[in-house]
């Protein structure tokens, strides 16, 4: 049986990988079973990896999740992984370069997006895959927004229909924002 098969993260170094052994801490904070493999020391491990390179050749670091590869991701690459695999959840994310309050998840991210208007936010779509609308999620991701932003006192207001129907539900919301 090949060792991811046995937890859901195997991770992949050789001799002394810091970056391994960085994925491992990682993992060991955000309390992910996983195992550390050294494909230096560990022939099985080395031909396990190997197996998921066309070409058969182990290159480390490298992590599998759920039985996929990912090589040498970074931190954050590593975190949507992990929730989109289900072995994880590391709430949702703000992307400012893009402008949205990210949910990873199978099988699409659900997301907020705003657009800035000189200092102010504005909350203007909120996107969550057809198969999972009416579970839940997108209500949830809402509030997880709007506290956040009236926590950290953000100037915003709120074009989307959604976001303002779950804004009005909370009296301190619905004063902050306006509606």
């Amino acid at each position: 049986m090949p060792p991811e098969e046995t937890v859901p993260v195997a991770i992949y170094g050789n001799g002394h990988c810091h970056r391994a052994e960085l994925y491992q801490k990682e993992m060991e904070k955000r309390g992910v079973k996983h195992v550390l493999y050294d494909i230096d020391s560990d022939e099985n491990a080395c031909s396990i990896l190997g197996s998921h390179y066309d070409e058969g050749v182990a290159k480390a670091p490298a992590i599998v999740i759920a039985g996929t590869l990912y090589r040498n991701p970074s931190m954050r690459h590593m975190d949507k992984f992990l929730a989109r695999e289900g072995v994880y959840d590391p709430g949702f994310v703000h992307d400012e370069k893009q402008q949205r309050y990210i949910r990873h998840m199978a099988p699409v991210d659900a997301f907020v997006s705003y657009a800035r208007r000189g200092n102010k936010m504005v909350l203007t779509h909120i996107e969550v895959s057809t198969e999972l609308r009416g579970t839940g999620i997108g209500g949830r991701l809402a509030r997880e927004v709007l506290a956040e932003i009236v926590e950290k006192d953000i100037p915003a207001s709120i074009t989307c229909t959604f976001l303002r129907k779950v804004a009005a539900s909370n009296s301190e919301w619905a004063e902050y924002f306006n509606i």
